[in-house]
């Protein structure tokens, strides 16, 4: 009997030693870039698993992007990003920080440009003609005409649009229309 109760210790003594298996902390995530229109949204939906409880964060300090919930538990989640309508002229990033133990898992968030095009209102050429640039600033695409004549050409450039005139041999004053469009 007191062979048998040993042995018990002992088969309880080796279980009771026995490391439970480390768990190492994983964060599926069904996509890590998102883009966001110029307008904003109403809610913009981050789906992911994680096998441990996990937290989220705006990674930078503004204020155009909120998220909630900031934590949850294992298994699957989402999280709901709202974001701002933007009135910048140059695309912004905002990333999303999904922390789950040690792992730790980005999503980045790219919102639009807000569309801009100047243009200078008007060229006067000289009679002797040439070339002149008129200076153009966007963010979008564009093109550029003339209305039909024989004296005008129109190329464009990096941040203008070169207009080139022949010489005015009669005494008449010449106009012509450039049309932008986009």
């Amino acid at each position: 009997m007191k062979k048998i109760a040993l042995m018990m210790l002992v088969a309880v003594a080796a279980i009771a030693c026995e490391k439970t298996p480390e768990i190492i902390p994983e964060i599926n995530v069904t996509t890590t870039e998102l883009t966001v229109p110029v307008e904003g949204n109403e809610s913009l939906v981050i789906e992911f698993n994680s096998n441990v409880d996990w937290t989220a964060k705006v990674k930078e300090d503004i204020e155009w992007v909120t998220i909630s919930p900031a934590k949850g538990v294992a298994g699957d989640a989402k999280i709901t990003a709202v974001v701002d309508a933007t009135d910048q002229t140059a695309e912004r990033k905002a990333t999303i920080e999904i922390t789950a133990g040690e792992k730790i898992t980005e999503v980045v968030l790219t919102q639009a440009a807000l569309p801009f095009f100047t243009v200078e209102n008007a060229l006067a050429i000289p009679t002797e003609g040439g070339s002149f640039d008129l200076a153009v600033s966007t963010n979008i695409p564009f093109n550029v005409t003339v209305e039909a004549n024989d004296w005008l050409t129109v190329a464009k450039g990096e941040g203008k649009v070169t207009f080139t005139a022949t010489e005015n041999t009669a005494n008449d004053a010449r106009t012509a229309v450039a049309t932008f469009t986009t």
